[in-house]
């Protein structure tokens, strides 16, 4: 299982004037929203995403089956973004340098 920090911070790009970057946001329309189409397979997975993506708070901890978070880097990797700045490079960092853990209820249950 993958896991990482969401976070929310100001976009230092010229055209924009305080736009605030929400990773959590950010990622739900990349999974939620997809112009060129997806095939019901992979609509499974991008449910799951979604799904964990909307239960988690702005500034959470987000955990993803292996292949939830490589559907997520994917789509992360090949979107064409419309706005350029150094923030958006270090949003798909966060996704890229996910650390792998253990399930927190399969922790839990391990403790008990």
């Amino acid at each position: 299982m993958k896991s990482f920090q969401l976070k929310k911070t100001i976009l230092t790009n010229s055209q924009t004037d305080g736009f605030e970057l929400n990773y959590r946001r950010e990622f739900l329309q990349l999974v939620e929203v997809i112009p060129e189409g997806i095939t019901i397979s992979q609509m499974g997975t991008a449910i799951k995403v979604a799904e964990k993506l909307r239960h988690a708070s702005d500034e959470g901890k987000v955990f993803l089956e292996d292949a939830e978070h490589e559907y997520l880097l994917n789509r992360l990797k090949n979107n064409k973004w419309k706005l350029v700045g150094p923030e958006i490079v270090e949003m798909v960092k966060v996704v890229e340098d996910a650390t792998t853990e253990e399930a927190p209820h399969l922790a839990e249950k391990a403790g008990a």
